[in-house]
């Protein structure tokens, strides 16, 4: 059972042990959904599958089959806000972002069960993170400002491959390897590398995304000074890459295979790898 699953159980029943404060609770969330108009209701339903702050882009995205036009969501955000339903995050750069608490994300995720929402609401979700990793399938070199977004989404870019890892869909190579791409830029270890493999090992093999699934893993075994891997990884996304029209994906993989083997006093395989993409992009 997922840990959100357990606090639902926890506010519904408890298993056994709810008391008088929880069953206040619950009611307590009853009441004040039931004080939202239904356009506020619903848009608190689909935003209980977002598993941390969002902006009004992820609002729109999930909320894109409410019939209140994209335009509306800014208004409806900001009436759930007066109802205390969300929080509005002060301390963030750009455009405002919100948190919805766990228990009202709990209870929203519960109607949103209740409703049959639940499928549909994730994919959009997962459909909106794979349009924003979309550019990075790409680049050999991925810009700084292309990673931004999925940096400020990587929870939720988490969140939809645990989502996913039950099925063979190939959107979930597409965002392993954005997260590692995130990852490698920014240093931190957040057990990617085991969520890429996850992605590897369930995606359809004739995946369009496929090859991206090992240079993520190549440039994450790089980073950690495991040059066995990363070449073995590198070789693997090479392989896949030949024969498809997408030189500046083979690209990628040759860049960090070559970096690799120079102080290995490798000088005719780093010399074709590091050419490679000049000549092949030309």
């Amino acid at each position: 059972m997922t840990r959100l699953e357990d606090r639902l159980a926890l506010l519904t029943n408890g298993r056994r042990l709810a008391d008088d404060r929880h069953q206040s609770l619950r009611a307590s969330l009853e009441w004040s959904y039931a004080l939202l108009n239904p356009q506020r209701q619903a848009l608190l339903r689909r935003l209980s599958v977002l598993s941390d702050d969002f902006g009004p882009d992820a609002a729109a995205a999930i909320a894109s089959d409410l019939p209140a036009p994209a335009t509306a969501i800014p208004r409806l955000l900001i009436g759930l806000e007066a109802k205390s339903v969300i929080t509005a995050l002060t301390d963030t750069s750009g455009p405002t972002r919100f948190r919805l608490l766990e228990s009202i994300r709990c209870f929203g995720h519960d109607r949103l069960i209740a409703e049959d929402e639940e499928t549909e609401a994730y994919e959009r979700l997962v459909s909106w993170l794979t349009a924003m990793c979309l550019p990075l399938h790409g680049e050999a070199v991925v810009p700084s400002a292309t990673l931004e977004p999925p940096a400020k989404e990587r929870t939720h870019l988490t969140h939809a491959l645990h989502r996913l890892h039950t099925g063979t869909d190939e959107r979930q190579l597409l965002l392993a390897s954005a997260l590692a791409a995130v990852e490698t830029a920014d240093g931190r270890v957040t057990g990617t590398a085991g969520l890429v493999a996850q992605a590897r090992d369930r995606a359809a093999p004739d995946s369009d995304y496929r090859p991206v699934a090992p240079a993520a893993a190549a440039s994450l075994a790089a980073r950690n000074a495991d040059d066995d891997s990363a070449l073995r990884y590198a070789d693997e996304a090479v392989e896949l890459e030949h024969g498809r029209d997408h030189p500046q994906l083979l690209a990628r993989p040759r860049l960090p295979r070559g970096t690799i083997q120079h102080p290995r006093d490798e000088p005719t395989a780093t010399l074709t790898d590091l050419q490679g993409p000049q000549r092949e992009l030309a």
